[in-house]
């Protein structure tokens, strides 16, 4: 902090950021000294052949070049190690030094232009071993040279050009009020449609557009502009060094919840519960006078969890059995006759196969392609392979003939899910699938409040996105009829509405939508997201919606409130820590290598580090004045969004799964304390290393396997 300015622009770096590259670029420029060296020394007689003078002076240039940039990364590396992430007074030379390594470029890329000249020139009559030579030293330099450019498209910042307007400390500031508010709404419309032009280059390129598109590119452009369009003169490692920072504020806090700080160690038996079995005796009565229903046991959570993950169909699997997958999947992949579970050899398929190939080109004479098998009505948009329905029975373990339907279609809004019948539960089971796909992503994006209408329930919000992927799902299980289809085959079942992540979401807003036709229906939801419904409307779920959460995961404390939270305990901490931003990352990966746990009890988290001469100096005063001002402006406006933007929590009772002891899982089985938590247990992001891990399915359904296999349940 600050960006880096060059070249009359600003760019995603910072002068504390160069230490890193430049250490790299000297290696390799190191050994090219080392290897160009040698070879010029091996081959110094070869050089009386036709172009031998321009060769000779073609390796002194470049010895000569490469040993001068040697020298120049140098000074950079230890400009770029000085000073703190605010003070930047000791790397005030940085731009100087930049200036001068671009231009060292200019005379390297013609050295280079007459290497490779010289070296594919056909009247050249050199030894082939040092035409070679000086063939493979171009080729690799020339690559080198656009590894340089595609780390400066990196780097590059759209708006640097124009954003010291309002970023820039420097910045002259008696603006008129009119023209500071005509400014910053000129910045805000051009950030919104930068992130609107990102989304649609992103997915329009890569997945294609629909119906849905325009609108979801238009919130989710004004969602990133509000969140990054905010004045602080930040770049990307400095909000890294706030995160590293943050964790290692909340690892000296204690993690536990709030609701569950004092209770007592969970019980556990050797008795099997099975799905849906409510537990007896005075735990099954006390659970059931805080709205813990029978129905919200460890087995039933760990059943249901395999349909949820079934649900992402054959990239999870191939995901959870990495070497053994296709081997797994091979005997469930139809080949014309799958779906009617014909169970026969392998080499009479095949003959059967070769045999109706046969028959329709002997009907269809002008055909020139084998036209596959189609697939039965009630499975929708899979491969020839079948490979998601495949995965679907093997994570699911349930038979062919008990598929009700599967829907694989994929847009923005609209996501794949599947209907099956449960004889181990006795229930009809929907599982919607989570996250897999850039459409996914925007769904998850669309975060704004849309209503949801509900019996009893005035003012009733949701996730947009969520909702819109809902109602999806409830159109079509309406148009095809599936749940009429799917209880005449299961009378007497009860309705489970199941998924992970996003899939989570879109069940626990289906499930309110079809409560009054189905009363004693049960969602379960796994990890589903923290900006999901409000406040009165979660709490109406609590009597059919069940959450799981394990350990830090990220999604379920995530929203625009939390956000704009995390963002603004990032800024102060970086404002109060005056530690080297190298330092800093260095301690982060040695304690990530070596699981090292840092003593901060005198790391300069909050004890200056600068000399009172730094401090007095006006440049840092005016950097730190410009940040104090960023800060204030972040925290006046995340008070904004917490009036603005409606508080968004997770469904439902919430089943919190806490890992006991970390140490253990890296060498053996790892140990989970089960806990009933209430909504406002998540309303801070935890910044951990496992944070991402924690919501993957996979890592979920270990945990609850685990608790299941010791009947584990709060007490």
């Amino acid at each position: 902090m600050p960006a880096l300015v060059v070249f009359n622009r600003r760019w995603r770096i910072g002068s504390d950021d160069l230490v890193v590259p430049s250490f790299v670029e000297f290696v390799v420029r190191l050994a090219w000294l080392v290897v160009i060296s040698i070879v010029f020394s091996l081959h110094r007689d070869a050089f009386d052949c036709a172009g031998g003078p321009l060769l000779h002076v073609f390796y002194i240039g470049t010895l000569t070049l490469i040993s001068i940039h040697e020298v120049l990364l140098m000074i950079i590396m230890y400009i770029s190690l000085q000073g703190t992430i605010i003070d930047t007074r000791p790397r005030h030379h940085m731009p100087k030094m930049v200036y001068t390594k671009a231009l060292l470029h200019l005379p390297e890329v013609a050295w280079i232009c007459m290497g490779t000249y010289w070296a594919f020139d056909d009247s050249v009559d050199c030894d082939v071993d040092v035409t070679n030579t000086v063939k493979v030293l171009v080729v690799t330099v020339w690559v080198c040279l656009f590894l340089e450019l595609v780390g400066l498209i990196v780097v590059f910042d759209p708006f640097g050009g124009n954003s010291h307007v309002v970023s820039n400390p420097s910045t002259p500031r008696d603006l008129e009020e009119g023209d500071t508010e005509t400014v910053m709404h000129q910045a805000g419309s051009r950030f919104k449609k930068m992130w609107q032009m990102r989304c649609k280059y992103l997915c329009c390129c890569c997945v294609g557009c629909d119906e849905h598109s325009q609108n979801a590119f238009s919130d989710v452009g004004q969602l990133f502009a509000e969140f990054f369009s905010e004045e602080v003169d930040l770049t990307p490692t400095d909000i890294a060094a706030g995160f590293i920072l943050l964790k290692e504020e909340q690892d000296s806090r204690p993690k536990t919840l709030r609701s569950i700080a004092q209770r007592s160690q969970p019980t556990s038996t050797s008795t099997s519960i099975p799905p849906q079995v409510p537990e007896g005796g005075a735990t099954s009565q006390r659970l059931e006078n805080n709205g813990i229903k029978p129905w919200m046991n460890i087995q039933a959570l760990a059943h249901y969890m395999k349909f949820a993950q079934a649900a992402y169909g054959w990239p999870l699997f191939m995901f959870g059995h990495l070497v053994t997958g296709p081997c797994r999947l091979y005997k469930e992949c139809r080949y014309s006759d799958k779906y009617l579970r014909v169970r026969e050899p392998i080499h009479v398929r095949w003959e059967r196969w070769k045999e109706n190939v046969d028959a329709f080109f002997a009907q269809n004479p002008n055909e020139r392609c084998c036209t596959c098998p189609s697939p039965p009505e009630h499975i929708r948009n899979d491969n020839f392979c079948a490979c998601h329905t495949a995965a679907i029975l093997k994570t699911s373990q349930v038979d062919y003939e008990d598929i009700v339907f599967i829907s694989l279609h994929n847009k923005i809004y609209e996501i794949p899910f599947f209907v099956a019948l449960d004889h181990k539960g006795q229930s009809v089971v929907v599982a919607i699938r989570g996250t897999l796909s850039l459409r996914d992503v925007m769904t998850d994006l669309t975060a704004e409040c849309d209503t949801i209408e509900i019996d009893g329930v005035s003012g009733a919000l949701g996730h947009k996105g969520m909702i819109q992927a809902a109602c999806y799902v409830k159109r079509k299980l309406e148009r095809d009829r599936i749940l009429d289809i799917a209880f005449h085959r299961g009378q007497g079942y009860k309705l489970v509405i199941t998924g992970h992540s996003l899939g989570a979401g879109a069940a626990a807003i289906l499930s309110i939508l079809l409560k009054p036709q189905y009363p004693d229906l049960m969602c379960y939801a796994y990890s589903p997201p923290g900006g999901l419904l409000c406040q009165s409307t979660a709490k109406f779920t609590e009597d059919f919606v069940c959450s799981v959460v394990l350990n830090e995961d990220i999604v379920p404390r995530l929203g625009i409130v939390t956000m704009e939270k995390l963002k603004v305990k990032v800024l102060k901490i970086i404002k109060d820590c005056n530690k080297p931003k190298h330092k800093i990352m260095t301690g982060a990966c040695t304690n990530v290598i070596c699981a090292v746990t840092r003593d901060n009890s005198d790391d300069g988290s909050t004890t200056s580090l600068l000399s009172s001469s730094s401090r007095d100096s006006p440049r840092y005063d005016s950097i730190v004045t410009h940040f104090q001002e960023s800060l204030q402006s972040a925290i006046v406006n995340s008070g904004q969004s917490r009036v603005t933007n409606q508080r968004l929590w997770p469904p439902g009772k919430i089943f919190y799964i806490e890992e006991a002891d970390k140490s253990s899982s890296w060498c053996g089985t790892p140990s989970y304390l089960p806990h009933w938590a209430e909504m406002e247990d998540f309303s801070d992001i935890i910044v951990s290393p496992s944070m991402i891990m924690d919501h993957m399915p996979d890592a979920v359904s270990k945990a609850l396997d685990i608790l299941a296999e010791r009947n584990q349940m709060p007490s």
